[in-house]
């Protein structure tokens, strides 16, 4: 499951870095919206918004 977690984060990171996404704060959503619960397991960076 962590690494699962793991590599969702980095789809939507990667995602935001390409420029699909406008946000930091929009990754978060997404990832939050996608992954129930795992306000801990989210990186530094993007759990700062």
């Amino acid at each position: 499951m962590r690494k699962g977690l793991q590599a969702t984060q980095e789809l939507f990171y990667h995602r935001w870095a390409a420029g699909l996404m406008p946000s930091k704060v929009q990754v978060r959503w997404r990832v939050l919206q996608s992954l129930p619960n795992n306000n801990e397991a989210l990186p530094a960076e993007l759990a700062s918004g």
